[in-house]
């Protein structure tokens, strides 16, 4: 579970959803890009909620590793939906930089 910081609010989601979404902004900002992704998140309480961010080169968006008994929200949909953009935006051999695991 990661802690993701965006414009001074803190949610709950799991690890792959959090760096995939911290590697689709710095792929929009590099490509001078926009986009909004819908997540499955929990409040610091642990409470589930859904989440809308909008992605962008104006874009302070930050993951942190945390220690949680929660269950890791179901975010599959959105995790491929980010995965998928990130290899056509940012195709092998494209931006000339090493992100995450989608080539």
């Amino acid at each position: 579970m990661k802690r993701l910081i965006f414009s001074g609010t803190t949610v709950l989601v799991g690890d792959e959803i959090a760096d995939a979404a911290v590697d689709y902004a710095a792929v929009l900002t590099r490509t001078g890009g926009a986009d909004t992704i819908e997540l499955r998140t929990l409040t610091p309480d642990g409470d589930p909620e859904e989440s809308y961010l909008l992605l962008n080169s104006a874009t302070t968006i930050m993951s942190q590793t945390m220690v949680s008994t929660e269950a890791e929200p179901n975010n599959d949909d959105a995790l491929r939906y980010i995965r998928d953009a990130i290899r056509r935006l940012d195709p092998p051999g494209g931006l000339d930089w090493d992100i995450g695991p989608y080539t």
